[in-house]
């Protein structure tokens, strides 16, 4: 088990009581919060004797932004290729892709932003989604869950080489993509 220190604050407050009998004890209570609306928790606590604190070790439940450990995903974005292009694309020609952007996640609806990683685009290639360059990220806002938005990319060699490195695609939750925000 993986314990992770975070930010918390502890409120001690004494009362005491008169009584005929002489007993003992303590109460510990606490508020568990995330600042992420629709994110749910299951935790369970464990007392370790050793140190003489509270445990606490998540279960079950479901976040986002970003994905915690031990719970299901709200958003969880996927691309697939519907259609390839040709095996055979001429210089002057473009390649079309038909792409298949959707949220497998199990929250309603999320924010997602598409961008391809220009780094390697050493050619200058063009790259298109539905006709408008694809240069900044591209914001798609309430993604539905397992509703999957058709998108064509289009991709168009540069001026100087033939042959060019891979372009990566990427859609991510849009808390993700601090260009989105």
């Amino acid at each position: 088990m993986q314990i992770t220190p975070f930010d918390f604050t502890i409120e001690h407050t004494s009362k005491w009581k008169k009584s005929m009998k002489n007993t003992k004890g303590t109460e510990v209570s606490f508020v568990l919060g995330d600042p992420n609306p629709g994110d749910e928790f299951v935790v369970d606590l464990f007392y370790d004797i050793r140190y003489g604190s509270v445990v606490f070790q998540t279960i079950g439940g479901r976040s986002k932004c970003p994905w915690e450990a031990g719970t299901l995903p709200q958003e969880d974005p996927v691309i697939k290729i519907q259609k390839y292009p040709s095996q055979f694309v001429f210089p002057s020609d473009e390649m079309v892709f038909e792409l298949e952007l959707s949220n497998v996640g199990v929250g309603k609806e999320s924010l997602f932003a598409l961008y391809a990683q220009l780094n390697d685009n050493e050619g200058n290639m063009e790259i298109k989604v539905d006709g408008s360059p694809l240069f900044e990220s591209r914001v798609y806002f309430s993604v539905l869950k397992e509703v999957p938005i058709k998108k064509t990319l289009t991709i168009r060699r540069g001026p100087r080489m033939y042959v060019n490195k891979p372009i990566h695609l990427t859609f991510e939750s849009g808390c993700m993509d601090e260009a989105s925000l």
